[in-house]
């Protein structure tokens, strides 16, 4: 037989995640993309990323990291949690 293939464009910004895939079992939906210190970690798979971060961090070592401050907004950094937001990439141009 032949090949075959789909595409589909989701926009995984705004999806909507019904209450049982949820913890609280409540609707949520998805926002825009943002990366937290576990990224910034590196994995033990892939090798590490940034000195003094460890894989599944979940809080930034605030000091450190205060002169590459991005601000992420509240209403995001509340849709990302309990990941500790570092840098909203999906509200920066060009990302």
């Amino acid at each position: 037989g032949g090949v075959d293939s789909r595409l589909t464009y989701v926009d995984m910004e705004n999806v909507t995640v019904r209450p049982e895939y949820t913890p609280d079992g409540k609707e949520h939906r998805t926002c825009p993309a943002v990366v937290g210190a576990s990224t910034l970690a590196g994995s033990v798979e892939d090798g590490p990323a940034i000195p003094l971060f460890e894989e599944g961090m979940r809080t930034p070592i605030a000091p450190i990291l205060e002169a590459l401050r991005v601000d992420t907004p509240s209403w995001l950094a509340t849709c990302q949690y309990p990941k500790a937001s570092l840098i909203p990439t999906g509200l920066l141009s060009n990302v």
